[in-house]
């Protein structure tokens, strides 16, 4: 991926995503995008942003006809996206969740869930 980058010549904004191969990996493309990082608290932008990241990872897995697809945590860590408030708060998560209308999401996409690092039973009776 660094490559990628040194070869468009800037850093790619947040909220965006790649696409590149899968290289080694057993995954036919891996999804890259660059999350938000929280300063001191989180804003309605950060909000905005990650739910960016996740909305275009999903726009490239449909150009590519990815037909599966696994997220981890985007900015949780250390950028400091809470993962309490992304899992039981993110007002925006329920686009990833329910609201995939947004893309055009063939039906044959196999859309099992969302992995999310910790204790799922908190984000289960949100689903």
């Amino acid at each position: 991926m660094h490559e990628i980058m040194e070869k468009q010549g800037y850093e790619e904004p947040t909220g965006q995503a790649k696409i590149t191969s899968g290289y080694n990996l057993p995954a036919d493309y891996i999804l890259h995008t660059v999350g938000p990082i929280v300063e001191w608290k989180v804003t309605g932008q950060d909000e905005e942003l990650l739910a960016s990241c996740y909305r275009k990872c999903l726009e490239l897995a449909v150009a590519y006809g990815v037909k599966s697809i696994a997220f981890c945590c985007l900015s949780t860590g250390v950028f400091r996206f809470p993962f309490e408030k992304l899992a039981r708060e993110h007002k925006n998560i329920q686009m990833i969740r329910l609201n995939l209308d947004d893309v055009a999401i063939p039906e044959d996409l196999d859309i099992r869930g969302i992995g999310i690092e910790g204790d799922l039973a908190c984000v289960i009776p949100q689903l």
